[in-house]
């Protein structure tokens, strides 16, 4: 995949895990919950699963722009 392509695929995780993380982070303002209706929440140490998969993605989602980014500077500057 070109560096433009990987650019364009990140940019686009990052909106979907963006949003995800946000509503996450808002829940308290709409009354949003991620607990099942059995009133259980799936937690590894504490932490919801939603929040740590979906922020490995965001943050690999950044390097992975950045790094698009600095390789399209190279080829222009080549």
């Amino acid at each position: 995949m070109s560096a433009d392509g990987r650019g364009k695929a990140s940019v686009i995780a990052l909106l979907v895990t963006g949003g995800f993380l946000a509503a996450y982070a808002l829940q308290g303002l709409f009354g949003g919950s991620m607990v099942h209706p059995d009133g259980t929440e799936k937690t590894v140490s504490g932490i919801n699963v939603g929040v740590i998969g979906f922020g490995w993605v965001f943050v690999s989602s950044v390097f992975t722009l950045l790094r698009a980014g600095r390789q399209d500077v190279v080829r222009k500057a080549i």
